[in-house]
């Protein structure tokens, strides 16, 4: 998750973070008042959490029960810091400096990711509701949880915070069952139905620390073996164990502790190989792994078969080319299989959840930098009449000529407003040409865009502001017809297709008044 102050806390909601514990975000875990969401637990969401009893609080980690018992276990968090709420259990919070009676509802459900891993629904006093779904594989069941699909039906979700790791159309991989199968199907084709003395193969399966548990459990039970694992990860699984309604929570059961036992161990992701730039099998570590198991009365390995289920096994023609790659290494015959199995949403799969949900805002939680953050959002089809509104409100609120006043309607903004807003804008339009930085373009940047987008959107429209957001917000800009070149500190407009479309879509938006927007078609 990108570390960014957007992806952890909640508008209109202090004192709540959402997998914040790093940087100064540890420092806000010394106030009573606040509270702390875990959404689950792996690393790059508990980040730098204090382990060993370390953590003093007084701020509360709230958490599903799998999560809370991997705290407790095994980040030896203190139990009186750890809140633990089964899914679909709403619980409340008052932010900071709101009135005792001001509470924010918030309610957690199954994200489909690791055991454990939640998606958190937050419903505010003002009505506003935001989802943010830490890290999520979607599944048709999240359109059944009951408070999100009232929100989505009733057009209520505001804000949805998504887990936008595979968020580009290249990522559309296999479902976690048809990968679950595969991975299955080709164990069972190497060691068999039952485990045998003469079986001169081992299988490697990298997992992270908690996570991947359905492969383990279908391979196990097809080849009727144990699995290896070590101390630490028997520890995490019998964490799981009670909690799932899957049968997979149950894997602690399979497990041993071992090695001479089973033919199937698990291996840290890495162990096999690198995905990052490109994939690079490790040959050598497997092969002095399979050298290093005890076989008491039994020949040495002699192949070793290593399985990597990631979502980037698809990320690349090099992946893809490279899926099986194959060496011999120290006399032992040793092949590294990517496939493609992913705890994390497929691109596809993402845009039906945002269609469902039909957000004001999608907020990228997974992105590079500002512009490709930027290019995520733009793949994502919003509420467009419901974030042209917002737009428009936010502009009143930051205008000190035409304050609205603080009991306004947000649904009951009247034409006699926009039309004095029109009125206060026209003469800016004049400096348009003079060099000085216009007006509107301070106005468009409060409200989230690019300082460059923002003037080349103005003059587009000929410093007509109200055109400018409709140019802004329409499919052109969003479609990323339009590219920002910085080149000698001055930025250019580069037009991709007919310059004459942009002209004639800038001259029609612009004879439209800003409540023609709003009114029924």
């Amino acid at each position: 998750m990108n570390p960014s102050k957007e992806c952890h806390e909640i508008p209109h909601c202090p004192g709540l973070y959402i997998d914040a514990f790093r940087g100064p975000y540890l420092r806000k875990t010394q106030h009573m008042e606040h509270a702390f969401i875990l959404t689950h637990y792996h690393g790059d969401h508990y980040g730098k959490l204090p382990r060993d009893n370390k953590y003093q609080g007084p701020a509360l980690i709230h958490c599903t029960p799998v999560t809370a018992a991997l705290l407790r276990k095994v980040h030896q968090v203190p139990d009186i810091f750890i809140v633990e709420h089964p899914y679909g259990e709403t619980f409340f919070f008052r932010p900071v400096g709101s009135a005792s009676h001001e509470r924010a509802r918030i309610t957690l459900y199954d994200a489909n990711h690791c055991p454990g891993a939640a998606i958190v629904l937050v419903e505010l006093l003002n009505g506003d509701v935001h989802l943010h779904t830490g890290d999520m594989r979607y599944h048709d069941k999240m359109k059944s949880y009951p408070l999100v699909q009232a929100a989505a039906l009733a057009r209520k979700i505001d804000l949805l915070f998504l887990d936008t790791t595979y968020a580009n159309p290249k990522y559309d991989f296999l479902s976690q069952e048809e990968a679950v199968d595969t991975i299955a199907s080709q164990i069972h084709e190497l060691l068999g139905s039952s485990r045998s003395d003469a079986s001169e193969t081992l299988i490697l399966l990298s997992c992270y620390s908690i996570g991947k548990e359905k492969c383990l459990w279908e391979a196990s039970t097809r080849c009727h073996q144990l699995v290896y694992v070590s101390e630490r990860k028997l520890d995490m699984l019998q964490c799981i164990e009670g909690y799932d309604d899957h049968v997979s929570s149950q894997i602690g059961r399979r497990c041993t502790r071992d090695p001479s036992a089973s033919d199937m161990h698990v291996i840290p992701m890495g162990l096999a190989g690198h995905m990052h730039p490109f994939f690079q099998p490790n040959f050598e570590a497997c092969a002095d792994y399979a050298r290093e198991v005890p076989r008491p009365g039994r020949k040495p390995y002699t192949k070793v078969v290593a399985f990597i289920p990631t979502g980037w096994a698809d990320a690349s023609n090099w992946n893809r080319k490279n899926s099986v790659s194959q060496s011999l290494c120290k006399d032992i015959q040793v092949e590294v299989r990517l496939v493609c199995y992913s705890e994390h949403s497929t691109f596809s799969e993402l845009q039906a959840f945002v269609s469902f949900l039909k957000p004001r805002k999608v907020i990228p939680t997974v992105f590079s930098d500002k512009n490709d953050k930027r290019r995520i959002e733009a793949r994502f089809q919003v509420d467009v009449n419901r974030a042209k509104k917002s737009l428009i409100e936010s502009m009143f609120r930051s205008s000190s000529a035409n304050p609205l006043s603080t009991d306004t309607n947000r649904n009951d903004l009247s034409e006699t407003s926009f039309s004095s807003l029109e009125k206060e804008m026209a003469p800016k339009r004049q400096k348009m040409t003079s060099g000085e930085t216009p007006h509107g373009v301070t106005s468009l940047e409060d409200m989230g865009f690019s300082p460059h987008r923002s003037k080349i959107a103005l003059e587009s429209c000929h410093g007509n502001l109200q055109a400018a957001i409709e140019w802004l917000l329409s499919d052109r800009v969003l479609e990323g017809n339009v590219t920002d070149v910085a080149t000698n500190d001055r930025t250019i407009v580069e037009k991709k297709g007919p310059q004459k479309k942009l002209a004639d879509k800038s001259k029609n938006v612009s004879s439209q008044r800003i409540t023609d927007f709003f009114r029924p078609k």
